[in-house]
C-alpha cells in the first residue's frame, strides 16, 4: 500500500512539474514595451502587465476596446449611456485621467478635456495588440502615468505576412460594421486599414422613443522601411471620425430627458520614428516627432455649438543601452587611476536593456 503511495505521490509530482514549465515558458514568452520604455519579459520586470496580442483580441469577441479591457484585472470601465457615449477607464481606484494612453507610441490622452482620453471610438477590428502596466509610471512616463500606461498598437507585428481581408457585419439595432485591411511585408513594410461603424442605438430615457445613434468611421496607416543595416525609418497615422447622439440630464430630475443632443469628433495621432542601431545593436537610438490633433464640436440646441480643440506636438530622444560588458582586467586597471569611474563603469557593466530618455518636449 506505501508503495503504491509513494508511486502516485512521485507521478504526481512529476505531472506538476510539467505544467509549471508549460506555464512559466508562456511566461516568458510574454514580453513589454511599455513597462521600462524598451522590451522587458514577464520574469524580468518588476511590473504588474497584462498583454492582449491578436489572437487574444479576435477570441475575445469584443466589438470595442472597453468591451475589450473589462476582462483585464484592475480595471474599472464607466460608460455614460449607449456606444459612443463618453467611455472612462480608471485603474486601481485612481481617476481616469490620472491614465497615460499610448496609440502607436503616440499621447493620445486629449489635452482639451482635462488630459483625459475617451476609450468610445476605439474599435477592435484594427488592434492588434494591447499592453496595460498598473501602477504609478510618472518616472518612465511622465505626470500622466500617475496611475498607469495603457498602450494600443493597429501596427501589424513583424511575423505577419503579406495579405487583405474584408468583412462586413449587420446586426441589431440596425447596426453595421464594415473593414477591410491590407498590409504588405517586403523590404518596406506598408499596412493600412479602414473600418466604418453605424448603428441607431438605444434609448436609454425613460420617457420618449428617440434613439441616440452613433457612427464612426477609423482609418489607419503606417510604413517602414530599414534604410541601412544599422538605420531604420518608420512611422503612422491614425485618423478618427465620429458622431453620437445623447440625451439631455434637466437640474430638477436628474435623469435622461429625449433631446437631440449631438457631438461631433475628430481625433488625429501622427508620429514619425527614426532608429539607429550602434556598436552590433547594443547601444540604439530612437528620435520620434509625433502630433495628437483632437476637435470635439457638441450641440444642445443652443445659438452656439461648444467647440473643443486641442493639439500637442513632441519630440522625443531616448538611447537603450541593451548589453554592455567591460573586461575585468580593464576595470582593475581603471581602478587605480579613477576609482569613481571605474566604480561607475563596474556597475553599468551588469546592466542590461537600460533604458535612458534623453529628452522629451511637448510644446
Amino acid at each position: 500500500m506505501s508503495n503504491v503511495l509513494a508511486k502516485t505521490a512521485f507521478l504526481l509530482f512529476i505531472i506538476s512539474i510539467y505544467f509549471f514549465n508549460q506555464a512559466m515558458a508562456e511566461v516568458t514568452d510574454t514580453v513589454s514595451v511599455t513597462a521600462s520604455r524598451t522590451d522587458t519579459s514577464l520574469m524580468s520586470s518588476g511590473t504588474s502587465f497584462s498583454v492582449l496580442d491578436r489572437q487574444d483580441i479576435v477570441n475575445s469577441n469584443a466589438n470595442s476596446l472597453i468591451d475589450l479591457l473589462r476582462t483585464v484585472p484592475g480595471l474599472q470601465v464607466n460608460q455614460q449611456g449607449s456606444r459612443g457615449a463618453v467611455a472612462q477607464i480608471r485603474m486601481r481606484g485612481a481617476e481616469a485621467n490620472q491614465i497615460l494612453v499610448l496609440i502607436n507610441g503616440i499621447e493620445a490622452n486629449d489635452p482639451a478635456q482635462g488630459s483625459e482620453f475617451n476609450f468610445a471610438h476605439l474599435t477592435t477590428k484594427q488592434i492588434q495588440r494591447v499592453e496595460v502596466v498598473r501602477g504609478p509610471q510618472s518616472a518612465l512616463w511622465g505626470s500622466d502615468a500617475l496611475a498607469g500606461v495603457i498602450s494600443i498598437s493597429t501596427i501589424p507585428s513583424q511575423d505577419q505576412t503579406s495579405s487583405l481581408t474584408a468583412g462586413v457585419e449587420a446586426g441589431s439595432f440596425a447596426t453595421t460594421n464594415a473593414n477591410v485591411a491590407w498590409q504588405h511585408m517586403g523590404d518596406t513594410k506598408i499596412s493600412a486599414s479602414l473600418s466604418h461603424l453605424n448603428t441607431d442605438g438605444t434609448n436609454i430615457a425613460r420617457n420618449g422613443s428617440e434613439d441616440d445613434g452613433y457612427e464612426n468611421t477609423s482609418l489607419d496607416l503606417s510604413a517602414s522601411r530599414q534604410l541601412t543595416q544599422k538605420v531604420n525609418l518608420s512611422g503612422s497615422l491614425r485618423y478618427v471620425d465620429s458622431s453620437s447622439d445623447f440625451d439631455a440630464i434637466p437640474f430638477s430630475t436628474g435623469l435622461p430627458a429625449d433631446a437631440d443632443n449631438s457631438t461631433d469628433s475628430e481625433q488625429i495621432y501622427g508620429r514619425v520614428n527614426l532608429r539607429l542601431n550602434s556598436f552590433e545593436g547594443r547601444y540604439q537610438q530612437r528620435l520620434s516627432l509625433s502630433r495628437t490633433d483632437t476637435d470635439n464640436e457638441t450641440d444642445t440646441g443652443t445659438a452656439i455649438n461648444s467647440v473643443v480643440r486641442g493639439t500637442r506636438d513632441q519630440i522625443q530622444y531616448q538611447g537603450d543601452i541593451l548589453e554592455m560588458r567591460i573586461p575585468y582586467r580593464l576595470l582593475q586597471s581603471m581602478k587605480k587611476k579613477h576609482l569613481n569611474s571605474a566604480a561607475k563603469l563596474s556597475s553599468l557593466a551588469t546592466q542590461t536593456k537600460t533604458s535612458i530618455l534623453i529628452a522629451s518636449a511637448s510644446p
